[in-house]
């Protein structure tokens, strides 16, 4: 944690308005919006199949609720590579 912590003043937030900050995934710099309490992470798919190709099958799905009640399907989780703040983790999305 104590990185992730200190890390800001190497790694400046993109912009003033929103908390963005560019997260390496599998070798390719993607900007992210950081939301320290999000019970899960989430990809657009067609970021995702530009990082790798995902498999059609084998993985699961959730269902979640989304601002406003609604409740939407998300598939995976897959693991990526990723890199944020100088720290290299794998991470399911």
């Amino acid at each position: 944690m104590y990185p992730v912590l200190t890390q800001h003043f190497v790694y400046p937030f993109m912009n003033n308005g929103d908390p963005t900050l560019i997260v390496k995934i599998m070798d390719k710099n993607i900007s992210m919006l950081l939301d320290t309490e999000a019970h899960v992470s989430v990809l657009p798919k067609n970021v995702a199949q530009d990082i790798i190709a995902l498999p059609s099958e084998g993985h699961g799905n959730r269902h979640v609720k989304v601002f406003g009640g609604q409740e939407i399907v998300l598939d995976g989780p897959v693991n990526f590579n990723i890199t944020i703040c100088g720290l290299q983790i794998v991470h399911p999305f």
